[in-house]
């Protein structure tokens, strides 16, 4: 079994959980991860004062008419950003002009491998599966 790399965090995407649930170990690990790249995906550039270069919002895709292969390559940059992952494929399928279904399949550094899967439209990023 792979050994985790990194300590614990709270469990929660849009925002923590009601009772501060912490995920922590080796069983937790990808969850902690998804919810992390969740969160770096959906957080604008400069949007932490503490970290002028984390996150990128992918809904600004949408709304400036992005290629999809071209958003492809920045959610696989981003992703590389965050400490646990190792490597990040993304596959976009557009759903109408207005919407895309984002899949993410990455592998973290302790080996572990992980799947991703967001909704995006001009206004929400909906975590959809994460495995």
């Amino acid at each position: 079994m792979a050994e985790t790399l990194y300590g614990s965090d709270f469990a929660g995407f849009e925002d923590l959980t009601p009772r501060l649930l912490v995920l922590e170990g080796a069983s937790a690990e990808v969850l902690s991860v998804i919810q992390a790249l969740a969160r770096r995906l959906s957080t604008p550039r400069g949007g932490l004062w503490y970290d002028p270069n984390y996150g990128y919002d992918i809904r600004a895709f949408i709304a400036d008419t992005v290629e999809a292969s071209t958003a492809e390559n920045i959610v696989e940059s981003e992703c590389r950003k965050e400490e646990r992952v190792k490597s990040a494929k993304c596959t976009i399928v557009v759903i109408g002009g207005e919407q895309w279904q984002m899949s993410i399949t990455g592998k973290l550094k302790t080996g572990v491998v992980f799947k991703l899967t967001l909704s995006v439209d001009r206004v929400t990023v909906k975590l959809m599966k994460g495995v």
